[in-house]
């Protein structure tokens, strides 16, 4: 009887481990990061308690996309700029921020490095840049290398989920 007691919890966990090949616990940060990821919002951490909690404003809508050959696009749009009639057509009327490129996973320190083949920020492309990742979940928290701007340099944080 006492042997009984001991088995069928045995069998439920290794039974649950067979069921669950595809949880995070057992997969490379490679495989978690697969598929297309809806962004939820960016911040910009200036450091001394300084953070832009809404650079792209309160209509911000975006996603990055990891394919399982290394390829990879991200795109988010803000909201809308100020009317300028000179505008061309094909230039945006809107914040954004936009590339698509290459990526390669580095398990053991829980980054991806990633390079723009083309960027809507000129100075990305052709660089490598590395990006620190957090995944909980379907939430994935992500902080790329610092960027400058014309406030200064800060550290982006996008908080993103994963589309179903």
């Amino acid at each position: 009887m006492k042997r009984h007691k001991f088995i069928v919890p045995v069998i439920a966990a290794y039974g649950l481990v067979l069921v669950l090949p595809g949880t995070a616990w057992c997969q490379s940060l490679k495989d978690q990061l697969l598929g297309n990821w809806e962004l939820v919002s960016i911040s910009e951490d200036y450091g001394n308690g300084k953070i832009n909690k809404a650079p792209f404003g309160t209509s911000l809508k975006g996603s990055y996309d990891f394919d399982g050959n290394g390829r990879v696009m991200f795109t988010a749009i803000g909201d809308d700029l100020p009317p300028n009639p000179a505008r061309k057509p094909q230039e945006s009327a809107r914040l954004v921020v936009a590339w698509f490129g290459t990526y390669a996973v580095d398990d053991a320190a829980k980054t991806y490095t990633y390079t723009a083949e083309r960027s809507t920020i000129p100075a990305f492309d052709g660089k490598p840049r590395t990006v620190a990742v957090t995944i909980a979940g379907d939430e994935m928290t992500i902080k790329p290398a610092p960027v400058t701007g014309p406030e200064g340099t800060f550290t982006p944080i996008l908080l993103l989920k994963r589309a179903h």
